[in-house]
């Protein structure tokens, strides 16, 4: 199924520049561990360009992998799951939307009773936007480098859907957290329209 959405998108031209070329480079690859950034990627550029259905397709994809202890694959699968939720909630398929939840929250209680207070404690640091990048978007910003400043725009994305969907913190409240993410998304699309 990925692989026929990745040749449906590389040989359209209606997708961003960017879109087409992640597409590309995922069929090279044919290996969805090795491609899983870029499938992330992807998933939220298709949000990006209001292919709602696309994009929470290509999360159903991730969705299908377990937690098996390794965070340089589960990140991107938990990355992908917060915006198949998001997805969902703006559907209003409440149903859906928990089990994408529960996926990515039941990752907190897998390991010895010491692994998941460590995991608890980087989970409510992470709510407070503590992995957040606007210094670095701002520094590419002043610069006028639009790659650099996109790149951090998509990782700023990435874990502002995560905060919202993991529900915010008190410090970082949903509200707050919804804002700057329509804001960065509209700087992403303005990236993306100006190349």
């Amino acid at each position: 199924m990925l692989w026929n959405l990745c040749e449906e998108i590389k040989g359209s031209n209606t997708f961003f520049e960017e879109i087409n070329s992640l597409a590309k480079s995922i069929l090279e690859k044919k290996d969805v561990i090795k491609s899983l950034e870029e499938i992330n990627t992807l998933s939220y550029l298709l949000y990006v360009q209001n292919k709602f259905d696309i994009s929470l397709s290509i999360c159903e994809v991730l969705k299908k992998n377990a937690f098996d202890g390794n965070y340089d694959v589960w990140s991107w699968i938990e990355s992908s799951l917060a915006l198949g939720a998001r997805i969902l909630r703006e559907k209003g398929d409440v149903g859906n939307y928990q089990d994408y939840i529960e996926k990515i929250k039941n990752t907190l209680e897998i390991g010895s009773e010491i692994e998941q207070k460590i995991k608890g404690k980087a989970f409510v640091r992470r709510l407070k936007g503590m992995l957040l990048y606007d210094d670095k978007i701002n520094i590419w910003k002043e610069r006028n480098d639009m790659d650099m400043e996109l790149g951090f725009r998509i990782s700023q994305m990435k874990e502002l859907c995560f905060i919202y969907e993991m529900g915010g913190s008190e410090e970082f409240t949903k509200e707050i957290v919804n804002e700057k993410f329509i804001d960065n998304l509209e700087e992403i699309k303005k990236i993306l329209s100006s190349s």
